[in-house]
C-alpha cells in the first residue's frame, strides 16, 4: 500500500513550456486566432470570414495542435507570449 501512495505522489502536472518560436500556422489560422483573441466566437468567425462552421472548428483545432494546447484560452496566452497576437483592438491597431 505504501508503495501504491509513494507512486501517486511521484505524478505531478506538467505543462507544456510555451514555444519560443512561431508554431507554423497558415495565413488563415492566424487570421482565425486574431479574431478569437479579438473575442469573436466561431459563429462570428464564419461569418466574417464567409467559411462553414466546420471549416473554422477544423482551423481552431489544427491552432490547438500546433501550440500543444489543450483550450482556445491556452493557445492564445502561448500566442501572447509569442506577441502573435494581444494589444490590438478589432481594427487591428496595435496600441
Amino acid at each position: 500500500m505504501a508503495n501504491i501512495l509513494e507512486g501517486s505522489r511521484r505524478q505531478k502536472t506538467i505543462l507544456s513550456p510555451v514555444p519560443d518560436r512561431e508554431p507554423g500556422l497558415t495565413p488563415r489560422q492566424l487570421e482565425v486566432l486574431r479574431l478569437l483573441d479579438s473575442g469573436m466566437r466561431v459563429h462570428q468567425i464564419k461569418a466574417e470570414l464567409n467559411l462553414s462552421e466546420p471549416t473554422v472548428r477544423t482551423h481552431v483545432r489544427a491552432i490547438l495542435r500546433a501550440f500543444g494546447a489543450g483550450s482556445q484560452l491556452e493557445a492564445l496566452h502561448r500566442a501572447r507570449a509569442l506577441g502573435l497576437v494581444g494589444g490590438t483592438n478589432a481594427g487591428g491597431d496595435r496600441s
